[in-house]
């Protein structure tokens, strides 16, 4: 399966833009994504974070030992996200 994790908030807190290289990862979130990928998933990090930042996040991904296929930069911003791939709604079900 594909697994498609987000970065900030998720596998570590949220930290200001200066400190997100000093946050440590929630270890749980470790254990259980090198898990998956020692099972054979395919794992792709995902974050908000600019593609101007994406050397410091590989290097933190790589320096806590992080197993992934790919990491993609730059998330759009929404408010509500309809997507084929999540659990959609029936379309009469959506109140907005």
């Amino acid at each position: 399966m594909k697994i498609a994790i987000d970065i900030d908030g998720t596998i570590c807190p949220e930290k200001p833009a200066f400190e997100k290289i000093l946050a440590e990862p929630f270890q749980d979130a470790l254990i259980k994504i090198n898990e998956m990928k020692n099972n054979g998933h395919q794992i792709i990090f995902f974050t908000a974070r600019g593609w101007n930042e994406y050397n410091s996040t590989k290097y933190w991904l790589d320096k806590h030992g992080f197993k992934y296929d790919l990491l993609i930069c730059g998330k759009p911003i929404y408010d509500i996200i309809i997507d084929d791939r999540s659990s959609l709604p029936k379309w009469n079900e959506i109140k907005i």
